[in-house]
């Protein structure tokens, strides 16, 4: 999809690569489109590789699908569905009223499946704070990362204590899938362990709509969370977040908040989290999301 206007790194006639040459054939409609064209609408290295940076924001544009659904209304029938090949175990999505089918994930973000499987049930989002408090206390320890689901050998990475991220379930007993932005492959996944000792290492934050885990709600309410700066991309460096009315991003702005500003949450919605309480900032931000 054609970035909003003002954005022109992306020539008109390739949709995604930004080449000033003929159009190719994803711009024309039809036919083989060139590889950053392909490689940005999600079809190209196997697993989907969309276009880097920020690219992961922008909705796919296709006829009758609103993208924006979840955010007005929770997704009950005629949403997305995981699904998998019963010969090589490959994992697939499904959307059952558009009958869209897709291997990438890439594809799937961007259409927001996230938000939907996150308002479901279906995935979930924890942070990264250990049960062990020995463990807590510790301000260099990270939740080691693992390229696989045997989370055996040497950890690829970790992360710092207090991280929010998303996850697409347990492949193995006691392991989480991990969902993590990347600025070349725009989001990678990686996997950790639950527990270590006996002990939870992150604990899961309350994202549906109607919840009933009132304990788990207390995980959301009673901490306060600070808000990080974006850490690569276009927007390295970026020191605030849009506050909007409603939960629907593309509601009324009612300001922002700066990178390091401490916040407390009333709720947590899919990917969007109410603000309950802002201490150092604007009373109007308060109620916001």
């Amino acid at each position: 999809r054609h970035p909003p206007t003002g954005q022109s790194r992306w020539h008109a006639g390739h949709r995604h690569c930004g080449s000033s040459r003929p159009p190719c054939g994803f711009a024309r409609g039809g036919g083989r489109a060139c590889a950053p064209c392909r490689r940005g609408r999600g079809d190209l290295g196997g697993g989907g590789m969309a276009a880097p940076g920020r690219g992961l924001a922008v909705p796919l544009d296709i006829d009758g699908y609103d993208p924006y659904r979840a955010y007005t209304e929770e997704p009950q029938a005629g949403g997305w569905r995981e699904l998998r090949n019963p010969i090589g175990g490959q994992r697939y999505w499904n959307h059952v009223s558009m009958r869209i089918t897709t291997w990438s994930l890439v594809e799937l973000l961007r259409l927001n499946g996230l938000e939907e499987f996150l308002l479901l049930g279906e995935w979930g989002v924890f942070v990264a704070v250990p049960e062990s408090k020995g463990t807590y206390e510790d301000r260099d320890w990270g939740l080691p990362l693992f390229e696989d689901d045997q989370c055996s050998g040497r950890a690829v990475g970790k992360l710092p204590r207090g991280t929010v991220f998303a996850s697409l379930g347990f492949p193995r007993p006691g392991v989480l899938e991990v969902l993590l932005p990347d600025p070349a492959a725009v989001v990678v996944r990686r996997f950790t362990l639950m527990r270590s000792g006996g002990l939870r290492l992150v604990q899961r934050l309350p994202v549906r709509e109607h919840n009933d885990d009132l304990a788990g709600v207390a995980a959301v309410t009673v901490p306060m969370f600070r808000v990080r700066p974006e850490d690569d991309g276009e927007a390295a460096g970026s020191s605030a977040l849009i506050v909007t009315a409603e939960r629907d991003p593309r509601s009324t702005e009612l300001g922002y908040v700066r990178a390091g500003t401490k916040v407390g949450l009333a709720t947590i919605v899919g990917t969007r989290a109410q603000l309950a309480r802002v201490p150092d900032g604007q009373t109007s931000l308060w109620g916001g999301w």
